[in-house]
């Protein structure tokens, strides 16, 4: 704790917050984001106070909770300790540099989809958006594609950085998957495996850990690919729980991310395309003999209503 409070991360680039009380068997979600929360609070006072421009990736659990709760004390700069001391207002926070990590839920998806394609994990991803616990986990396996540092060589066959040759090509990478998981239950099943695999593992420790390799690649990772986003560098993506407001309802959802030196361009890229979309039909509206549909982007501005 005493690490937060001081200057350690003045001037920092990326500032991860990875450390916290872990979940105890029984213990309910409030009881665990409380123990946690104390914690998040005071990383976003020293965010504030003595690095304001970096990115913040917050792997610390519940991240469902506990990044929404840091982004939105830093976009209302109302943050307060038990010393009743303000948090420094943020001038012009930036919430596309706050990151919840999920990125440990894909190289998951991917060891799944790699086992039963017959492929090694590493030459894969497999999107995963949603959110960061059991329910709200959602493995998009029909999306599964090779690993984006995979480069084309002058014949159009994929081959690693490097040099090495790799045959799996998406057609292969999709044959193989559904040539493996011929039915709908087997396909299924690895979906529920990545959406319990942190259970599965505390069960093998008997409820007395986590699983933390597999969480510390993915922060490693996600960092890595964050530097190369912050150096220019072009199709950086992973994904990650972010504020939003593209998805019905919702105001923060894990979504594959493309980096890029001001944290995710997502909202960017989001908001061009719905220009591009309400001009496609605007055209529509000015033909007196086509009736004007429903804007699919003013639809989804709103939550979809409760039906009865």
């Amino acid at each position: 704790m005493k690490l937060v409070k001081s200057r350690c991360c003045q001037g920092a680039d990326i500032i991860l917050l990875c450390a916290g009380a872990e979940e105890k068997a029984g213990e309910s979600q409030d009881d665990f984001f409380h123990n946690n929360a104390e914690m998040g609070l005071r990383v976003v006072k020293s965010y504030a106070k003595n690095s304001p421009n970096a990115m913040l990736v917050v792997a610390t659990q519940p991240t469902d909770i506990l990044m929404p709760m840091m982004s939105e004390l830093l976009s209302q700069n109302t943050a307060h300790d038990r010393n009743d001391d303000v948090l420094r207002q943020v001038d012009k926070f930036n919430p596309r540099k706050v990151f919840g990590m999920t990125a440990h839920h894909v190289i998951k998806a991917n060891t799944h989809v790699g086992e039963a394609a017959c492929i090694d994990p590493s030459e894969i991803i497999v999107p995963v958006i949603g959110g960061n616990s059991t329910e709200t986990i959602v493995p998009l396996l029909s999306q599964a594609k090779p690993c984006s540092c995979l480069e084309l060589n002058e014949v159009g066959t994929p081959v690693r950085v490097g040099g090495e040759n790799l045959a799996t090509t998406i057609d292969e990478l999709e044959l193989m998957f559904y040539r493996n998981t011929t039915s709908m239950e087997e396909r299924r099943n690895i979906t529920y495996r990545i959406k319990h695999a942190e259970e599965w593992v505390r069960g093998l420790r008997k409820h007395k850990g986590s699983d933390y390799l597999s969480c510390a690649l993915a922060l490693v990772r996600f960092t890595i690919s964050l530097i190369k986003g912050i150096h220019g560098e072009e199709a950086v993506i992973e994904c990650a729980f972010v504020k939003t407001e593209k998805i019905p309802g919702l105001s923060f959802f894990a979504l594959p991310l493309l980096f890029g030196p001001e944290g995710s361009l997502f909202q960017e890229a989001c908001f061009e395309l719905r220009k591009s979309i309400l001009k496609g039909e605007g055209i529509v509206s000015t033909t007196p003999d086509t009736p004007l549909p429903p804007s699919f982007c003013r639809m989804v501005d709103k939550p979809p209503k409760a039906k009865c």
